[in-house]
């Protein structure tokens, strides 16, 4: 079952942000994050319910 996650991100930059996905794991979420942009920097996975979302 798929749930909700919260991805917030840094690059060596100092630009940060965050956005949401739905998947099957902490771990999906995370690679499918660091695949579909080719994010090296540090991100933080946590799940969330969709009233959290504004």
């Amino acid at each position: 079952m798929k749930k909700d996650y919260k991805i917030e991100w840094a690059d060596n930059y100092g630009t940060r942000g965050e956005t949401f996905i739905l998947a099957s794991s902490q771990e999906e979420a995370e690679h499918w994050f660091r695949d579909e942009y080719g994010f090296t920097g540090n991100v933080t996975i946590t799940p969330f319910h969709n009233s959290e979302r504004e």
